[in-house]
């Protein structure tokens, strides 16, 4: 599951359609929001379980 907008996260699209393994140049402080919340779960999913 993915939370983030793409706009966001990934900036300015090299190709369209962006997808998930795109790397991220988050644009705005929403954008960096986003990926740290997004990093800090995924990071809390590995020793606990997180869903």
């Amino acid at each position: 599951m993915v939370l983030s907008s793409g706009g966001t996260v990934y900036g300015t699209p090299e190709r369209d359609p962006i997808f998930q393994g795109q790397p991220t140049n988050p644009i705005s402080c929403c954008g960096i929001v986003k990926l740290a919340l997004e990093k800090y779960l995924e990071m809390e999913h590995r020793p606990h379980g997180l869903r």
